[in-house]
């Protein structure tokens, strides 16, 4: 069974980790991405990351930026 199979209710409750955060960081300084589909992968990832780990500041932001592929045009899907 692959982690992404487990659902986050399964998941040990433990602190997100450092490389996690400096990837939210990374993520969020690209100015410009060259596949839109690899930069909503790597969202989706940390939120379920952020979510196993119980950091819900970091599941808010990261699902921020991933809802804005959806609508990204509608005012209601866009960061504050």
């Amino acid at each position: 069974m692959q982690h992404a199979d487990i659902p986050p209710s399964q998941l040990p409750h433990c602190k997100i980790c450092d490389a996690d955060v400096q990837a939210i960081e990374l993520v969020s300084n690209v100015e410009e991405w060259t596949d839109k589909l690899v930069e909503l992968q790597l969202w989706v990832r940390l939120c379920y990351s952020a979510l196993a780990a119980g950091d819900h500041a970091n599941v808010t932001r990261c699902t921020d930026q991933a809802l804005q592929f959806s609508c990204p045009d509608d005012p209601k899907h866009q960061l504050v």
